[in-house]
């Protein structure tokens, strides 16, 4: 597979997250940006690069969950946003994840994008109604 193959799927993979998570009942629902938990290895980094060399994603920095130092931040390109049907204004949330589960993202994006979205499928970080636990 080239590398122009992987960095179309790579895209298509997160824009295809991205979208999923939107149309969802997550109480965070506008997520346009990937931290990463771990390093990436040489494969996913260089794909990664080839993206921010193009202008699909931007990389920064984000204080990981631990507390303990930086985790590499990806964002998705305002300018890709209407492809995805998502809305590129305001303040967007992230979503951590290990950089193996990205990588499977360059070879199979429908893959990725349900192993990515699988933890709130089943009402995980799902708002309830103020209403939802009265008792009648």
């Amino acid at each position: 597979m080239s590398k122009a193959d992987k960095l179309y799927n790579l895209i298509t993979g997160l824009g295809g997250m991205f979208r999923k998570i939107f149309v969802s009942d997550r109480t965070e629902r506008v997520v346009f940006s990937v931290a990463l938990n771990d390093l990436p290895d040489e494969e996913l980094k260089e794909i990664l690069e080839l993206a921010i060399h193009y202008g699909y994603l931007h990389q920064s920095t984000i204080g990981n969950k631990q507390g303990t130092g930086r985790s590499k931040l990806f964002i998705l390109s305002r300018t890709l946003a209407p492809y995805f049907k998502l809305d590129p204004t305001g303040f967007k949330g992230y979503k951590f994840m290990n950089s193996d589960l990205l990588k499977t993202s360059l070879t199979n994006p429908q893959s990725f994008i349900t192993n990515a979205t699988k933890s709130f499928s089943s009402n995980g970080g799902v708002q309830q109604s103020l209403f939802d636990n009265i008792e009648d």
